[in-house]
């Protein structure tokens, strides 16, 4: 997989497309630790990047809790850009590190992001129907390709893109690595064209912004008032938001909220200095009783079990 890089990581011919930003970033600043994800969306496929400071995502504590996800049928390729990547799919574990790339059929049960800091960039596609699905392979970019894709996904945790620049940036991604040999979806114009709803669009917005910010303990009746919107037709837009984008949480603010904060406390636990307190203060519950009892409810390791892992395999 090579191929060279231009300047700008989003030139690209222009393209009439519409696609959706949404973004959620939780930083913690007493541990000086945070994740955050950010999302050009699209019906067909979807783009991100991953982000992570000081803390360690291990996805095998899911495992039979209420924070697990389907595999689906999203086939995935993603680039590692700083920090180490752990994968398995139950019959083998690999290590990736910075500029190697996982192609992958779906989803894999075992994964676990580590290091002071760490980033990957993530496309997601689902494939043509009758498609042969490839098997779960790793190789490397040029190192050219990964400044290039590193540049690119700066430019997107930086600030969320303009509708036009978004589908041209996307537009360059998938033609840069297709032709390292990447097997992306082609980027037709006449399969992005469908426009993005302005109250989805607003949605996207309020809703990253809420759990963006959970020591502020944001609630349905806050995304209500920045959307405008009585809590009938906000629901009603989650199920568009989710039918749309295919993403998690459907109807259910409490749902897509309780799934973050607890994804985030599993991942604040393993900070260096976090504490039980600490945490729920952090993402904004009542007290550190009911942060342990969220935590028991989900199925999860307590909080104290998370840091004690955490802690012997530093």
């Amino acid at each position: 997989m090579h191929a060279g890089a231009r300047d700008d990581p989003f030139a690209a011919p222009p393209r009439t497309t519409a696609m959706l930003s949404f973004r959620r970033a939780t930083w913690a600043p007493a541990l000086a630790a945070g994740r955050g994800a950010y999302f050009l969306l699209h019906p067909a496929l979807r783009v991100y990047v991953v982000a992570s400071h000081g803390l360690t995502h291990e996805k095998r504590l899911y495992a039979g809790t209420t924070l697990a996800h389907a595999p689906g049928r999203r086939q995935l390729a993603q680039l590692v850009l700083d920090g180490a990547l752990r994968l398995g799919d139950g019959a083998a574990t690999r290590w990736l590190g910075p500029g190697e790339l996982s192609l992958q059929p779906r989803s894999l049960p075992d994964e676990r992001w580590q290091g002071a800091r760490f980033a990957a960039l993530v496309v997601e596609w689902t494939p043509a129907p009758g498609a042969i699905v490839p098997r779960w392979t790793t190789g490397a970019l040029a190192p050219a390709l990964v400044a290039w894709s590193r540049a690119w996904s700066e430019a997107l945790i930086a600030a969320p893109p303009a509708t036009a620049d978004a589908a041209r940036a996307t537009a360059a991604l998938l033609d840069r690595w297709r032709a390292a040999g990447v097997p992306l979806p082609a980027l037709d114009a006449a399969a992005l064209a469908p426009p993005v709803p302005p109250a989805i669009r607003t949605l996207a917005t309020a809703l990253g912004d809420a759990l963006s910010d959970l020591a502020a303990r944001p609630m349905l009746v806050d995304l209500e008032a920045r959307c405008a919107r009585s809590g009938r037709h906000l629901r009603r837009e989650l199920a568009d938001f989710d039918r749309y984008y295919g993403f998690p949480g459907g109807t259910s603010w409490h749902r897509v909220s309780r799934w973050w904060r607890l994804s985030m406390a599993t991942c604040l636990m393993t900070a260096r200095g976090a504490t039980t307190e600490g945490v729920a203060a952090a993402l904004g519950y009542g007290s550190p009783q009911a942060f342990c009892l969220a935590m028991a409810h989900a199925g999860l390791p307590s909080p104290g079990q998370v840091a004690a892992a955490a802690a012997r395999q530093a």
